[in-house]
């Protein structure tokens, strides 16, 4: 149980995976987001985001009853494309380029908003934001937490994809996705 976490599995098609594995020798068809597709999966405030069999939209479980529920939590994604739109909307943030910034899911009506939260009326708060699961705008499950936090969780997320990445083949290093998102998180937990 957690007040927040971003887990993302790289998870490629076999196609996908022969293309990551062979870089730069072999080429992506048709490009690197949709060769490094995988599965997401987040919890909020000890609820988890899932997909039912049968249905498009997703529901927030407490995680106590993960054993009980039929529901899916691993979100399927292109999750390079997924984790490139967090780092790019966490560090609009952190920079204070916005007070709100939107990680989209690619093809997906699926999206996590982060938004600075207003001082708190005692001065030695930290700064909040609110982290918000969306389906279609509509709200499924969100929680509030130091942005301290959440910025640890969102570079912890994403350096762990790195190494997902890294740890199939190291010459990814190189690959111009992989490198900008390295230098975004690199800016995010410094």
């Amino acid at each position: 149980m957690a007040l927040l976490r971003i887990e993302l599995r790289l998870q490629p098609s076999p196609t996908g995976e022969r293309e990551l594995a062979r870089w730069p020798q072999a080429k992506f068809t048709p490009d690197f987001l949709v060769a490094a597709s995988g599965q997401s999966r987040f919890e909020l405030d000890d609820r988890l985001i899932g997909l039912g069999d049968d249905a498009n939209q997703p529901l927030a479980v407490p995680a106590d009853q993960l054993e009980t529920s039929l529901l899916n939590f691993w979100l399927p994604d292109y999750t390079a494309g997924f984790a490139l739109n967090l780092a790019q909307a966490a560090l609009r943030l952190k920079t204070g380029e916005r007070t709100s910034a939107t990680a989209k899911f690619i093809d997906e009506a699926l999206d996590l908003k982060l938004e600075k939260l207003p001082p708190s009326q005692n001065e030695a708060t930290l700064p909040h934001l609110r982290v918000s699961f969306r389906y279609s705008a509509e709200v499924i499950g969100q929680v509030e937490a130091p942005l301290v936090l959440v910025m640890a969780e969102i570079g912890r997320t994403l350096q762990d994809f790195v190494v997902q990445l890294l740890s199939l083949n190291p010459h990814l290093v190189k690959q111009e996705d992989v490198r900008q998102l390295r230098e975004m998180i690199a800016q995010l937990v410094n």
